[in-house]
């Protein structure tokens, strides 16, 4: 129906002279294009933070998949050593004394002086332990303890 037809039938024939203008309504979506891109930076925000936060987890995760690595690989000759201990009576003084001077490598005041100690402790394996087992066990943990010294440095 038009606006004419409509308002004789309001108002009568009389008043048809008048003129109202027609309201027309737009329903065409207003887009704000700063705020729609003030969202898409948001969420491309969002999206970068959560990628971090992921990427940090990952790299966390493989640190301690590697710590764990080196700590088993740096304590699997304890069992070694615990033997040999147990089953050598006769040297058993001997080579309790020679890990002691081993686990002293630690305390060196710089890598010079653990060096130093490192060579003493080969010379005295190789001319004082006659089991190649035990000397094979003894300079493989003595190269570890020196190993993990270095390490400590940087």
């Amino acid at each position: 129906m038009k606006m004419d037809d409509l308002k004789k039938q309001l108002v009568g024939k009389q008043w048809s002279d008048i003129k109202i203008p027609e309201i027309k309504f737009d329903t065409t979506p207003m887009i704000n294009t700063a705020a729609l891109g003030q969202m898409n930076e948001t969420i491309h925000q969002l999206y970068e933070a959560e990628r971090i936060k992921r990427d940090k987890k990952e790299a966390y995760e493989q640190d301690v998949l590697r710590t764990l690595k080196n700590i088993e690989a740096n304590t699997k000759g304890l069992d070694n050593v615990v033997s040999l201990l147990m089953n050598l009576k006769d040297q058993q003084d001997e080579v309790l004394d020679l890990l002691k001077e081993i686990l002293a490598i630690s305390t060196s005041p710089n890598l010079e002086a653990a060096e130093s100690k490192y060579r003493q402790i080969m010379n005295k394996v190789n001319a004082g332990i006659e089991d190649f087992n035990t000397m094979q066990t003894l300079m493989g943990f003595a190269n570890t303890i020196y190993q993990m010294y270095k390490g400590t440095l940087g």
